[in-house]
């Protein structure tokens, strides 16, 4: 094993890669772009993240040259297929989200719940569409499906979105220690053209442990 850091000359980018237990540094010298569907060009100067099988996987954050993110993302394993997917990708811009661009979810709950108890679960998430026009108009239609860790659905745990972008209910845990809640969101475009209605179906994995206390 290679312990000291090695430079690494590709094709004009310097890389030099920093080997440590869980996360790779990467720091290039010639800025590369990430082109987003939108086409905005963005430039960073540093990647963080981790790799399994030469991919990326978990999150993965871009840094300018003031070490300010620009772009975060997250690869996951695919539920029961031998792939990983990219689950969430966050644009920034002055430390600030860019919603028209950016796809992601976030929790508002805490994250020490008590056994038994119901809370009010409040989950934000956002959808990326920018990558096609609408023609003449389209409806929508949103849920989440409560799973369990293989991302298998619980019969009867679906809950509709009544407000748009937001999931709020009632939840609680039925057993002690570290718990995770795990969920699909689904979404389902109907784009009505001029002679014929195109359904889209969208994904979101989500993912979060709990502790559970008496």
């Amino acid at each position: 094993m290679v312990k000291s850091n090695i430079l690494i000359i590709l094709i004009s980018f310097t890389f030099i890669i920093s080997s440590c237990k869980k996360t790779n540094s990467f720091h290039f010298s010639n800025a590369p772009l990430i082109i987003a569907n939108d086409g905005s060009v963005f430039k960073y100067t540093s990647s963080e993240g981790e790799y399994l099988s030469n991919k990326k996987i978990g999150i993965w954050k871009y840094f300018d040259d003031a070490r300010d993110i620009v772009l975060k993302e997250e690869y996951i394993k695919y539920p029961n297929k031998n792939k990983i997917i990219l689950n969430q990708q966050i644009y920034f811009k002055d430390d600030a989200i860019i919603e028209n661009i950016s796809t992601y979810y976030d929790f508002n709950v805490e994250d020490t719940l008590r056994l038994n108890k119901e809370y009010m679960f409040e989950i934000k998430f956002n959808f990326n569409h920018t990558s096609k026009e609408f023609v003449l108009g389209e409806s929508k239609f949103t849920w989440i499906k409560i799973t369990d860790h293989n991302f298998q659905e619980i019969k009867g745990k679906d809950f509709p979105s009544l407000e748009l972008n937001e999931f709020i209910f009632l939840y609680k845990f039925e057993k002690l220690g570290e718990q995770n809640f795990n969920a699909i969101i689904e979404e389902q475009n109907y784009e009505i053209q001029q002679d014929s209605t195109e359904i889209r179906i969208s994904n979101m994995f989500l993912s979060k442990k709990f502790y559970v206390i008496e």
